[in-house]
């Protein structure tokens, strides 16, 4: 580091309001944030438009957290849970994407002698309206029948570790990898799809035709959907409740991002 060279002793400036000063501040992110959505709102590419939102959320969700050398994903989805407060759900495990995950790892069973064995757990989903949504199927309770067929041969330990990354924060962080990194997202919405959605994850059913061991084979899956309205809605909650929780704890806005940031003149923080 640079040799330092004491001036002077500092002084406070008793007339200083610090609080005043952190809450203009604040309103000075909330602006520049607000013309940032704006043009983010303009991006038609859906890719694109993920890829900024999810940099809005990280760009807070890193100074929230000082900035760590490790643990994105856990910044990354331990900021969203204490900032947004529109999703009770985020913590529930998606049976859909579990189940496709564990599909190999699910016994049969023979129904009666004679009949072909059949797995002992069905993916089926009813359909309540033109799309189901993730809050009407997550507590029917098929990850918990998921979960127990696992535990017949498997580890607590295994079980847990797939259920823990079929939550539907993580899968969020997924969809933020996903994107941040190929470019691509995962489920993409089908413009046909636009009067169906529901401002919230939901499901499709998408029949397949490809080409499997010199064969023409079809197969129906069931795919999960994020929509890029309900990211939004998540990070202006997310932002909002940020920007209040600075104020309430007198810390300004972007306050460990200072110019005496060691990654200023290292690029790296540690």
């Amino acid at each position: 580091m640079p040799e330092k060279v004491i001036l002077e002793k500092y002084t406070p400036d008793p007339s200083f309001d610090h609080a005043a000063m952190v809450a203009k501040r604040a309103d000075k992110v909330r602006a520049h944030f607000e013309d940032v959505v704006a043009q983010i709102d303009a991006i038609k590419d859906r890719e694109l438009q993920l890829l900024c939102m999810f940099s809005l959320i990280d760009c807070m969700a890193q100074e929230w957290a000082n900035y760590p050398q490790k643990g994105e994903q856990d910044v990354f989805c331990d900021f969203v849970l204490k900032h947004q407060t529109k999703c009770d759900f985020l913590n529930e495990i998606d049976p859909i994407t579990l189940y496709y995950d564990v599909e190999d790892e699910i016994g049969f069973e023979a129904p009666r002698p004679g009949f072909p064995p059949i797995k002992r757990v069905i993916l089926t989903i009813p359909w309540l309206r033109s799309v189901t949504k993730f809050t009407d199927f997550v507590h029917l309770g098929k990850a918990d029948e998921i979960a127990q067929e696992l535990r017949r041969t498997k580890t607590e330990e295994h079980v847990t570790r797939k259920l823990e990354r079929h939550r539907l924060i993580r899968l969020i962080y997924r969809l933020r990898s996903k994107v941040t990194h190929e470019l691509s997202a995962l489920g993409d919405e089908h413009p046909l799809m636009k009067p169906y959605q529901c401002g919230e994850p939901y499901y499709r059913e998408v029949g397949r035709k490809y080409i499997e061991d010199g064969n023409v084979v079809t197969d129906h899956v069931y795919e999960l959907i994020i929509p890029n309205d309900f990211i939004r809605e998540i990070m202006l909650d997310c932002m909002d409740h940020y920007l209040m929780e600075c104020v309430e704890n007198d810390h300004a806005p972007f306050e460990n991002n200072s110019f005496m940031r060691r990654f200023r003149i290292t690029w790296y923080d540690r």
